[in-house]
């Protein structure tokens, strides 16, 4: 019987979610975020795009604590400074993303993640995305490495940043 009660308890703690934190509009897999991330590109939807990053809130109250010692070695560095630093890149690159695929008609072929998962609390940092995309108008195939870095909170995700190829 205490077999039974002791394994009981080990199931439900090792099955059970972290439920600390609400990241708003996560996505059931990759494959679910980034054509979402196609279709907010295509049609230029920057509303569309942000929802799937991970915002203000999430990086400074809920993932922040987790990681933001291991990120840097200046103790000046703030939440609010890594974010605001973090978002004019994206800003940057989303005009790339505009100008390399707003009307076009994308369909997501694959997607890959080279390196293996940082965990960070109850958050992992995958890092080395990249998809494989077709231009179905031309059948054109394209090497999507911009959205990079994704966090992943209860099996779930959303983009961290995009970065530069």
């Amino acid at each position: 019987m205490t077999k039974i009660i002791f394994l009981f308890f080990i199931t439900l703690f090792t099955n059970c979610k972290d439920t600390r934190y609400i990241l708003e509009n996560q996505k059931s897999s990759l494959d679910e975020l980034f054509t979402e991330s196609l279709i907010c590109m295509t049609e230029g939807d920057s509303v569309c795009m942000d929802k799937l990053i991970m915002n203000r809130k999430e990086h400074n109250e809920m993932f922040w604590n987790h990681v933001g010692e291991r990120f840097t070695s200046d103790p000046n560095l703030t939440p609010d400074l890594a974010y605001d630093s973090m978002s004019m890149e994206m800003r940057v690159l989303w005009r790339d993303f505009l100008k390399d695929f707003k009307g076009k008609k994308l369909k997501l072929l694959s997607v890959k993640c080279n390196s293996e998962k940082e965990t960070y609390g109850p958050f992992k940092l995958v890092r080395g995305c990249n998809a494989k995309i077709e231009n179905t108008e031309n059948a054109e195939i394209i090497q999507l490495t911009r959205i990079s870095n994704l966090i992943e909170y209860n099996g779930k995700f959303k983009i961290y940043n995009f970065k530069r190829d």
